[in-house]
């Protein structure tokens, strides 16, 4: 029983336990945690430096229970204190005397098994493993003691997000394949590098590889690393890759043979045995970070002296970063050297922890950081058809503006640089500064004493925990690749590896990111593999050119460089006329500049959305979850033509897979009375869903602007997070435009369930008073929410209505307008015409006129945007 969980090897390495007092015989791959990161006193933790096993020698007091269920007792009561989402008990067997020859003052001992959905880091049931727990449980009865050893192993099995996706396309396109996987799991760097709590640097939309496989409801959601890792082995099991994947083998070398075919030879990690195969084509998708650049290595002084807590920013040999466990952090003085992707996570796990003081020391960087909230507009820029330099202008003004706006001018690049942009989105490193939560440092750590930090210019940081976050080391150049001659560096069309079309490279490093850019990087070996099936290899071998790294001198080969957009786009047409009639070629090249130009609409199109939905999208997580719970397959709505409620519920209904229907209110003054566009009303919905049904569709109507009673739980957890964000220093009042009644009336609803003593303020730019007063009670009844919750006053109790449409709906006076630029002009941010522009105006007109009735408040206004456009 023991040997079908635990196989001893001749790697079996002796470690000797809590001073001496044990020792225990486990191979040489388990890595002592505590290396890492604090363990408790009565515990020895031992992690797999490839997977993530660990092994855990416990001394508990005596359990209460009898000795044939005292391993189940354990077992039940370790997955209630580590706050098992699932758990569930598989069985217990009594162990013979042989079992444990060595313990010879144990009573009994007994071996119980189960299986824990767990979630790492207290991250919720996003970031949960299903995990097979073994336990042995041995008792000292002399001592009044028991000792538990435990191995804990999760279920799931393993190459990264590049790999899965060639071999997913060799599949769609019959090409027979393998993939040589050296770790035990499908993952990559979503499985061995990243924490539990780390996540996408990129909307879930963007980083999607498979219609049939969503990250997220949301196009605009930022989504954990443990949700990626999920998804990706779904995606490899359910379409098949896994059953190809040869796991656990490491390849050694490359040869091509006289016949131009390749030999790969390949290593079983496990036994050692060597093996070899052959193949038409090998396209290498390892990836480029290698393991985290350490401090030693950057020379940075006096850690020997620290006695603080140094810890790795990323995971490390299988172990996850400390800063994980909130409550490790709190009060505590968090030091950061580095700014990268890894750095910026640890910033916003130390913040989450409540940590007293955070730190980020960096060099000076030659590269920006892009808002996360402002990706498509970001984008949609980069893409735009301007000249080169129109662009470059564009973004670095925007940019030089925010940093400038949150006070971290300095670590923007220098003036007049190239433009050149990280992997790294981020809003948390432009908040926490403006907030003056975080410092960010443009400095060197020139020693260390004990728990203080000198920095080359003089200046001196009191850290409890040194957070090591320097990146990680970029491999180039696999060993596997040295005997022909070539490394990753080294491409044609910025896919080929030399001067063969059939050995080629998959990852996010020239191209964009993953996993759109490895999409087409395998898509072009792959005609480039069927070209030479054809008996066309010299076709490509004429169509491959070396990828112009110097062409861009400055510029960083990440995600938007601006070279590299045309040149990405030049090399992918090389490679895919090959084997093409002269119309074929013309054909393709309008194709791809419909392509083009079609993706750029669409990207701008989701700017627009990105500023103007968030409130739309709260409100439509519930209503499309009700729409599927009652079998709905298509959504219909009301707005106007500009209507934002029905962009994001258009948007909604393509990520649950249902049709849309939009009826939009035209006016006939602007011209449009002959478009085929319906007058929008409750008849002409009601016709429609009419038309639907008996059509055989199950259509589901959408309220005008989302606002039901359902949606306004939306903004009760809205409350809930502004007063678990506030701290110390709540606010008085909160300020909010209004447009349709059901944001007020939730935060409002919100702010009474909480106990806080905030005032809402609902500014109505479309109705007056009564109207919106009438709404929000209708709202409350359709909720059911009780009379002792909303008070004898009702809707007029509970917050405040003001009217603020002046002129009219979507109508701006020159003092509206006048404000707004104002406010732009100050801030940098835009606020639109239709909503947060004529609520901001009002309250500022409000303010001047009483500013006594103001004064010493603290007052949160909530931007719910519209289009961003500054046009009456």
């Amino acid at each position: 029983m023991v040997e079908q969980h635990w196989q001893p090897s001749n790697e079996d390495v002796a470690r000797v336990l809590f001073g001496g007092a044990m020792s225990v015989a486990i191979p040489g791959r388990f890595v002592d945690v505590s290396e890492f990161r604090p363990v408790p006193d009565n515990q020895e933790v031992f992690a797999d430096a490839n997977v993530d096993q660990s092994f855990i020698v416990e001394v508990l007091e005596r359990i209460p229970a009898a000795d044939s269920c005292c391993a189940e007792v354990y077992l039940h009561d370790l997955a209630e204190q580590g706050g098992a989402l699932e758990s569930t008990f598989d069985s217990t067997t009594s162990l013979s005397p042989k079992a444990v020859p060595h313990v010879p003052t144990c009573s009994y001992s007994a071996l119980a098994v189960g299986t824990q959905v767990v979630s790492k880091g207290r991250q919720g049931p996003d970031a949960a493993n299903t995990v097979q727990v073994v336990v042995a449980l041995l008792r000292f009865p002399e001592m009044d003691s028991d000792v538990a050893v435990q191995l804990n192993t999760p279920s799931y099995v393993s190459a990264g997000v590049c790999g899965v996706l060639a071999g997913h396309l060799c599949a769609e396109q019959g090409a027979a394949y393998a993939i040589l996987e050296r770790e035990k799991q499908v993952g990559g760097v979503w499985d061995y590098r990243a924490n539990s709590y780390s996540q996408l640097q990129a909307y879930a939309a963007l980083y999607e590889w498979h219609a049939g496989y969503k990250l997220s409801g949301s196009p605009f959601d930022k989504v954990g690393a443990a949700k990626v890792l999920q998804t990706l082995q779904s995606f490899a099991r359910k379409e098949g890759v896994e059953e190809h994947i040869l796991f656990g083998m490491e390849v050694l070398s490359v040869h091509e043979q006289p016949d131009s075919r390749f030999q790969v030879t390949y290593r079983d990690v496990a036994s050692g045995k060597e093996r070899v195969l052959t193949a038409d084509a090998v396209l290498v998708c390892t990836g480029i970070l290698g393991g985290q650049v350490s401090a030693e290595s950057r020379g940075v002084p006096g850690l020997e002296s620290f006695t603080g807590e140094l810890v790795y920013a990323a995971k490390q040999r299988g172990v996850e970063c400390a800063l994980g466990d909130a409550a490790h952090m709190q009060y505590k003085d968090v030091l950061i050297l580095g700014t990268g992707a890894f750095a910026l996570e640890a910033m916003e796990a130390a913040h989450r922890g409540h940590a007293r003081n955070i730190t980020l020391v960096g060099r000076a960087r030659d590269r920006w950081i892009i808002p996360f909230s402002k990706q498509f507009a970001f984008i949609a820029l980069s893409h735009a058809p301007l000249p080169r330099a129109w662009r470059c202008w564009l973004l670095d003004a925007w940019l030089r503006h925010l940093y400038w706006f949150c006070m971290i001018e300095r670590m923007a690049p220098p003036a007049g640089s190239a433009c050149s942009f990280t992997g790294q989105c981020s809003d948390a490193f432009f908040k926490l500064t403006h907030r003056n939560q975080v410092k960010y440092l443009v400095d060197e750590v020139a020693g260390i004493d004990r728990r203080r930090v000198k920095l080359r210019s003089g200046r001196t940081i009191t850290a409890d925990i040194l957070v090591i976050a320097l990146g990680c080391e970029l491999q180039t150049q696999p060993d596997f690749l040295k005997d022909m001659g070539v490394e990753l560096g080294d491409l044609r069309n910025f896919v080929f590896l030399g001067p063969s079309s059939r050995l080629g490279a998959a990852c996010d490093w020239v191209w964009f990111n993953v996993p759109q850019g490895p999409q087409k990087q395998i898509a072009c070996f792959l005609h480039a593999y069927r070209a030479w099936r054809a008996g066309k290899g010299q076709a490509v071998q004429a169509a491959l050119a070396p990828t112009p790294f110097t062409a861009c001198t400055g510029e960083s080969l990440v995600a938007a460089n601006q070279s590299f957009l045309a040149a990405h786009e030049r090399a992918w047409f090389r490679t895919m006329a090959v084997g093409r009639s002269t119309a074929g070629k013309a054909a393709l090249a309008l194709w791809q500049q419909g392509y083009t130009l079609c993706l750029w609409l669409l990207c701008v199109y989701m700017a627009v959305l990105e500023c103007s939905a968030s409130t739309k999208a709260r409100k439509l997580e519930f209503l499309v979850a009700k729409a599927l719970q009652e079998g709905a397959d298509t959504l219909v709505t009301l707005g106007g033509v500009q209507s934002n409620h029905a962009r994001a519920t258009a948007v909604a209904a393509s990520y649950a897979g249902m049709e849309c229907h939009l009826i939009l209110r035209v006016s006939r003054a602007m011209g449009l009375k002959d478009v085929g566009l319906h007058q929008a009303s409750v008849f002409e919905s009601s016709r429609l869903m009419r038309q639907l049904e008996t059509a055989g569709r199950r259509p589901f109507l959408v309220p005008v602007g989302g606002s039901s009673g359902l949606t306004l739980f939306a903004y009760v957890d809205v409350i809930r997070k502004i007063v678990a964000q506030a701290g110390g220093q709540p606010f008085t009042d909160i300020v909010v435009a209004c447009g349709s009644g059901a944001t007020s009336a939730g935060l409002a609803l919100g702010v009474r369930l909480s106990g806080s003593n905030m005032k809402v303020h609902a500014l109505g730019v479309s109705e007056n008073e009564t109207y919106f007063y009438d709404d929000m009670n209708e709202l409350f009844a359709e909720d059911g929410v009780s009379a002792d919750i909303i008070g004898p006053d009702g809707a007029h109790g509970m917050l405040r209505v003001k009217e603020a449409k002046g002129a009219g709906y979507f109508i701006s006076s020159d003092e509206e307008l006048s404000v707004m630029l104002r406010v732009a002009q100050a801030t940098g941010i835009i606020l639109d015409l239709v909503y947060s522009g004529k609520a901001w105006a009002a309250l500022a007109a409000e303010m001047a006129a009483d500013l006594g009735a103001w004064r010493g408040r603290r007052v949160l206004f909530m931007r719910a945007a519209s289009s961003a456009s500054m046009t009456r």
